[in-house]
């Protein structure tokens, strides 16, 4: 199931820049009030809290628990990458020069290392106790997590205004042709291809200490719970410092 999932990224990303630029949410934001950005921060904050959230406390019908998932998940990958669209071209936009991108990149390093620590702690409580009432707890911490975390940030996506005009927005191929013309640079399916590996690599890299810890160490509940502590913040040392090594380097180009 997360194979299917890993199919849609590729698609999922380019569908959601497309519309971006399109300005297709300018009905219910202005441009002008609110740039180009700032209204699918907004909208996908609480989307992506909605998702993640229901994740967790899925029905008890078994029928339906894998379409519950993918549902879930396809959704939860949707609202993450449009959000990250928009930063990434956000940034640009507040930082036009490579000094101060290198300088915000620590902070968007520790800021990653802070949210995967978020998101760790109730998979880790769930690991060795997943009972209802904690799921549902875990549910909650994420939704009201996200939207803080990501409500915060608004006023300072607002900082970009920049809007293309009306004439280029009337000149824009559809979507289904834009993709189709599009699907015609070999370097564009190559970025579908790594995309996709991409989504596999992920998708291993979450499991795979799960994975060893359950079937090959035969750890179980809290114990099981601490060793994957113990190697997340080894990771997280690791990301620190590379991040760290990675802006100085590129401070002294």
């Amino acid at each position: 199931l997360f194979f299917v999932v890993s199919l849609w990224a590729p698609l999922n990303e380019v569908l959601s820049s497309r519309l971006q630029e399109r300005q297709a949410l300018s009905r219910w934001f202005p441009v002008q009030s609110w740039g180009r950005k700032a209204p699918w921060l907004l909208t996908h904050t609480f989307i992506l809290a909605a998702s993640c959230g229901a994740l967790f406390v899925p029905p008890s019908n078994p029928i339906i628990l894998h379409a519950w998932f993918v549902v879930a998940s396809v959704v939860m990958f949707w609202a993450m990458s449009t959000c990250l669209i928009a930063f990434e071209s956000v940034r640009q936009e507040i930082y036009p020069f490579n000094e101060e991108r290198s300088d915000v990149e620590v902070f968007c390093k520790l800021g990653c290392t802070v949210g995967i620590g978020f998101a760790s702690l109730p998979l880790l409580v769930l690991a060795a106790q997943a009972s209802f009432e904690i799921r549902a707890v875990s549910s909650i911490l994420f939704m009201l997590g996200i939207l803080a975390f990501g409500l915060q940030a608004k006023p300072v996506w607002l900082e970009a205004m920049s809007s293309g005009s009306a004439d280029d927005l009337k000149h824009r191929p559809s979507l289904v042709s834009d993709f189709r013309d599009t699907w015609q640079n070999i370097a564009f399916r190559h970025l579908c291809w790594v995309r996709l590996c991409d989504g596999l690599y992920q998708g291993i890299q979450a499991t795979n200490l799960l994975y060893y810890l359950t079937y090959i160490l035969q750890l179980h509940g809290i114990e099981r719970s601490a060793w994957a502590v113990v190697v997340g913040l080894c990771n997280v040392v690791g990301d620190v410092g590379t991040a760290c090594v990675v802006g100085r380097a590129m401070r002294t180009r």
